[in-house]
């Protein structure tokens, strides 16, 4: 008796049932108008700095930085593996990009590798 109620019901619910498909429409806007964006004229006045030495590890670097809104200058040195240190000032301002100096401080070392000896 059961089995025909529950045959029953997904009979009428079958024949009562929407049957009409409805496609789902997709709508776009007429004209495409082009995202606009606009700098801010001018940016917040900042500063920073650090310097790490790490003699474990031979890490030996430092960088400045500093922007009055318009003109970010700023600095950075690095030890590099011939014991020579590099050191990079620059500037940017408005649209001249980013020009920078770089300079080598010290003379170059480069220790001997040992050969390898084969038996």
């Amino acid at each position: 008796m059961v089995s025909k109620a529950i045959a029953l019901f997904f009979v009428l619910s079958s024949a009562l049932a929407d049957t009409q498909y409805q496609p789902s429409t997709y709508t776009y806007p007429d004209t495409f108008q082009q995202p606009s964006y606009t700098s801010p004229l001018r940016t917040d006045p900042y500063s920073y700095q650090y310097a790490v030495q790490d003699v474990e590890s031979g890490n030996d670097f430092s960088a400045q930085e500093s922007s009055d809104g318009q003109v970010v200058s700023g600095s950075y040195r690095v030890l590099l593996p011939d014991g020579r240190v590099k050191v990079v000032t620059y500037e940017v301002e408005g649209g001249s990009g980013f020009v920078s100096d770089v300079k080598y401080e010290g003379t170059p070392y480069y220790s001997v590798i040992p050969q390898a000896k084969y038996v």
